[in-house]
């Protein structure tokens, strides 16, 4: 089925262009049926629902009526245009039992990935239309899974059509001035709104770039090393709780997930992998804000090499980072630019590349996780996961189980470093007794 990208610079006709085709196919061809969206269905109707009744004038057309309670465009011969959102899991679902021809998405950087091949599996249902069959993706420049798969690596059956200002006619003729106006201080995003450049776009917010996390996932290492888990802890919801493994530069692996689970059945689930696992992470970190604390205490008191890191606190090197969370993020991109690997997974693409910071009093600062989970339509639980399965941490080697000794950071570091974090501790090797240092012992960033 061809999935065609119409994209490129703001003001191209992007909107018009998918909905007027959407209205012709369903006038040409009695009983067709396509799902017009965006990310959010709120969205959606304050938006593109607008192009179509009042530029296209749809209602106007003899035929058309509209279901507005149920959300969709209906004509005599049968034909009909569903609307809304792909965001919600309310949203997929209702998709999966919808028979379509075609689907147009609507500002498509802000859709996950796995969302659009949810709309792609039901856009080939029905048999009479099959030769009719697409998905149209209209979207800005935007270093997201779309520039992935129509721009710096085509996969088969894409196919991307870029959009200018001049081909739209109903354009208002000061508006290539106003945006040379508006990003005359910005020429990357002037040549990204204004000719439609993706490159330009690249990532100049992005802490993963697109090109980035494509070649993470293209490569591979052998294993070796440190074993180390990640662990981000949900409770309740549609977030997830998610465990990641990484050994050195090379081999990283997805170790479980779940949902809808409290913080005692976690930490059970989390004791029996680690017992059942060979060889054992040397340490286990989790993210100990919120409920993640309650699994940190519990893998404590069951002997587990477990590290509670507080990514809302402070900064290593805090004249460069806003807070912890900061630092291990651009840790891991680090990591990625020296050739590190990932696994080819879309989840976890999709969430690293909405990554987005900023620079606040010369610090480079995180966007807030709420904000983050808003755009991306979920929490980023893999991507979260995934930083702390990097974190740089001092752990014990793989033939040395920490003790249960529960010291205060200071006083564990106290013959490798100067200084440490008041009042963080967790659960490690003691410290040598007269100069030996203990057998397996790893130093390294906290």
């Amino acid at each position: 089925m061809p999935k065609v990208l119409y994209g490129g610079a703001r003001g191209g006709g992007k909107s018009y262009l998918g909905c007027r085709r959407a209205v012709e196919l369903a006038e040409a061809h009695p009983g067709i049926r396509g799902y017009l969206c965006r990310a959010e269905a709120f969205s959606f109707k304050h938006t593109t629902l607008l192009t179509l009744l009042d530029k296209i004038d749809v209602l106007s057309r003899p035929g058309w009526s509209h279901k507005a309670s149920d959300q969709y465009l209906i004509h005599d011969n049968g034909s009909r245009l569903d609307y809304g959102g792909l965001a919600s899991n309310e949203d997929r679902d209702k998709l999966k039992s919808m028979e379509l021809t075609f689907g147009f998405v609507d500002e498509a950087s802000g859709v996950d990935p796995i969302s659009a091949r949810t709309l792609e599996a039901s856009c080939h249902r029905q048999p009479e239309f099959a030769d009719l069959s697409f998905v149209l993706y209209a979207s800005n420049p935007e270093p997201c899974w779309l520039q992935a798969d129509f721009i710096d690596e085509v996969r088969p059956g894409c196919t991307y059509v870029p959009a200018l200002p001049a081909d739209n006619p109903y354009l208002d003729p000061l508006y290539v001035d106003h945006l040379r106006e508006t990003y005359w201080d910005l020429p990357e995003l002037l040549d990204a709104y204004l000719n439609g450049s993706w490159a330009a776009i690249g990532s100049s917010d992005r802490v993963f770039a697109a090109k980035m996390v494509a070649s993470a996932m293209k490569r591979s290492a052998e294993s070796g090393g440190t074993v180390q888990w990640g662990v981000d802890v949900a409770r309740f919801g549609d977030d997830r709780t998610v465990v990641y493994e990484h050994c050195g530069m090379g081999v990283v692996r997805l170790v479980a997930e779940w949902t809808k689970q409290d913080t005692h059945t976690t930490s059970e689930k989390l004791i029996a992998l680690f017992r059942a696992r060979n060889p054992k992470p040397a340490v286990v970190v989790v993210d100990d804000i919120g409920v993640g604390g309650g699994v940190v205490d519990n893998l404590r008191a069951a002997r587990l090499p477990v590290r509670g890191i507080n990514v809302g606190g402070a900064a290593r090197q805090a004249d460069k980072f806003a807070n912890k969370r900061a630092e291990l993020a651009w840790h891991l991109r680090t990591v990625l630019e020296g050739g590190g690997c990932l696994p080819d997974d879309e989840h976890l693409r999709s969430e690293l590349m909405a990554f987005r910071y900023l620079v606040r009093s010369g610090r480079i600062a995180i966007e807030g996780k709420d904000e983050l989970k808003k755009r991306l339509g979920r929490s980023p639980d893999h991507a979260d996961a995934l930083i702390l399965a990097f974190a740089p941490i001092a752990v014990a080697g793989p033939r040395d189980a920490p003790s249960c000794t529960s010291v205060t950071l200071q006083e564990a570091l106290r013959p490798y470093r100067s200084a440490g974090s008041p009042g963080e501790t967790f659960r490690m090797t003691p410290p040598p007794r007269n100069g030996v240092q203990p057998r397996g012992w790893r130093s390294g960033m906290l």
